[in-house]
């Protein structure tokens, strides 16, 4: 058997050697060469872009997706097994660096600067885990550094230009989300400077409001 064990390193001396707090016991003290370091540092990445997804915290960034454990928020342990157990995988090829967005629909959508993705599994009413991970460009509209709204079943976010709207929906004729350009009859409602900041309100009416 073996025992895992995590340490925050706080010091580097050598190729082979660092000074590290112990944050979960190891099973001993003679050196391994069975290690791995973790996905999120200052030397590695950090993620962009979070959201609640089917009962896991989903983080987005650098091109790949981490969920949590289903429903343990906190929990990102890679001996956790079974279907419930944490998802790191890749975006896709077209991947920017940078998620701005993440919509939960009836697809996970991630929106990047150059392309957004859908993800799902392998079935409509499958929950995403790590074997059973889908992702594909479904538009290369690219997003502005805005987060996304979601207004009942739609989403909607500004284009990388800053002022162009977009929605994103459910499409049956392909099974799949499609993305929609909403403000091609007026291009120049972002004015010169493009959109800062979108919201929306249900009541009296739906609307959308893009400030500039």
């Amino acid at each position: 058997g073996f025992i895992t064990g995590r340490a925050r390193v706080t010091g580097y001396t050598s190729a082979t050697e660092v000074e590290a707090v112990v944050l979960r016991n190891f099973g001993g003290t003679d050196p391994s060469s069975n290690w791995a370091e973790g996905a999120w540092s200052e030397e590695q990445v950090w993620p962009d872009a979070v959201k609640l997804v089917e009962g896991r915290l989903a983080w987005s960034g650098e091109g790949r997706n981490w969920m949590s454990v289903s429903d343990a928020f906190g929990s990102f342990e890679p001996e956790y097994l079974g279907d419930a157990a944490p998802i790191s995988r890749d975006l896709g090829a077209e991947a920017e660096n940078t998620t701005h967005w993440m919509l939960p629909m009836q697809r996970l959508v991630v929106g990047t600067a150059r392309a957004e993705f859908g993800i799902r599994s392998n079935s409509i009413n499958d929950p995403l885990t790590q074997l059973n991970y889908n992702s594909s460009a479904v538009s290369n509209r690219g997003s502005a550094q805005l987060d996304a709204i979601m207004v009942d079943r739609r989403g909607y976010f500004i284009g990388r230009g800053g002022s162009a709207v977009y929605e994103v929906s459910w499409d049956a004729s392909v099974l799949d989300v499609s993305v929609e350009n909403v403000s091609v009859l007026v291009p120049e409602i972002g004015g010169t400077g493009g959109f800062v900041r979108v919201a929306y309100e249900t009541s009296p009416d739906v609307r959308i409001h893009c400030v500039r």
